[in-house]
C-alpha cells in the first residue's frame, strides 16, 4: 500500500518522528527523515538504509518556510505522505505541538498550534 511512495516525516531524528519513520521504511515507503539536528537525521537515514530502506536526511526547522518549500520541492513528483511529527519545546510551557495552515499551500505559516 505505502510502497514505491516518499514520507516527510518530520521530527524523525528521534521519539515517536524516529518510530514513525523506521515502521514506514519496513513498510516500503522511501523516507526523507527530517529533523532540526543534522546528524540525527543523518543518523536514522543510514539505520532505514542499513535495514535494507531508502532514506535521505534533510536538516530544517518546520519555522524555516525556505528550507521547507525545499524539502517539499525534493519530495513532491514521488507521491508525499506527510507525517508532522515536529513540535517545540517552550520555556514555562513544555512541549507544543505545531500545526501547519494547509490553505496557504507549501509555504504556509508555521505557527502554534495552542496561540
Amino acid at each position: 500500500m505505502l510502497g514505491g511512495r516518499i514520507a516527510i516525516v518530520t521530527g524523525a531524528g528521534g521519539g515517536l518522528g524516529r518510530s514513525h519513520a523506521l515502521q514506514l521504511a519496513r513498510l516500503g515507503t522511501k523516507i526523507l527523515v527530517n529533523d532540526i539536528g543534522v546528524a540525527l537525521a543523518k543518523q536514522v537515514a543510514r539505520e532505514i538504509e542499513l535495514a535494507g530502506g531508502e532514506a535521505i536526511a534533510f536538516a530544517a526547522s518546520v519555522r524555516d518556510e525556505a528550507r521547507i518549500e525545499d524539502m517539499v520541492a525534493r519530495a513532491m513528483d514521488a507521491g508525499v505522505v506527510w507525517l508532522d511529527c515536529a513540535g517545540e519545546v517552550v520555556p514555562d510551557y513544555g512541549f507544543m505541538p505545531m500545526e501547519r495552515e494547509l490553505a496557504g499551500g507549501p509555504g504556509a505559516e508555521l505557527k502554534a498550534a495552542n496561540s
